[in-house]
């Protein structure tokens, strides 16, 4: 499925060591981390707080080793998994540019009965999302339509990927 999105920093959650941004897909209201978290506010709020605070302090500190999964997707695609600690349910993906600059999609719990997202329809689509973006990013970094700026912190040109002009 070819997918149609805006990438969007995240400015309260980006600092001086990473810049954090997110995904809106076509005709959403939401960035699908904003939807991540309103999806898993009530049951996981503990988890949801936390992964909050990680976030943070990835923006502040850069992203450590430890609380997140590489190779979530295919080989090199750089789509990851952030949780809180390995026995909480909470996954939440997003692509890996360099450790100082993050693409969050969404996610949600990964019940303890499985071992893989896949085998999960909900985690499944949200890994599958930011594959197909990551693609499309690496693709259009190399086109030259974006590029990195301010110590490869953050994304900049044209972060929009629509099939025509229009917004919305």
């Amino acid at each position: 499925m070819r997918y149609e999105y805006e990438i969007q920093k995240i400015d309260y959650l980006s600092g001086k060591s990473t810049g954090i941004y997110s995904v809106r897909l076509r005709g959403e209201k939401l960035d699908l981390l904003e939807i991540f978290f309103q999806e898993n506010e009530g049951e996981y709020e503990d988890e949801v707080e936390s992964l909050l605070v990680q976030l943070e302090f990835i923006g502040r500190n850069g992203l450590r080793r430890g609380y997140f999964k590489e190779n979530e997707g295919e080989l090199n695609d750089g789509v990851c998994a952030l949780f809180d600690t390995p026995d909480k349910k909470l996954r939440l993906y997003f692509i890996n540019n360099g450790n100082v600059n993050l693409v969050f999609g969404g996610g949600g719990p990964k019940p303890k009965s499985i071992r893989a997202y896949q085998k999960d329809p909900k985690l499944a689509r949200e890994a599958s999302i930011l594959k197909q973006i990551s693609k499309d990013l690496v693709q259009r970094i190399k086109d030259k339509d974006i590029y990195y700026c301010n110590d490869n912190r953050d994304l900049a040109g044209d972060l929009k990927n629509y099939e025509d002009d229009d917004d919305n």
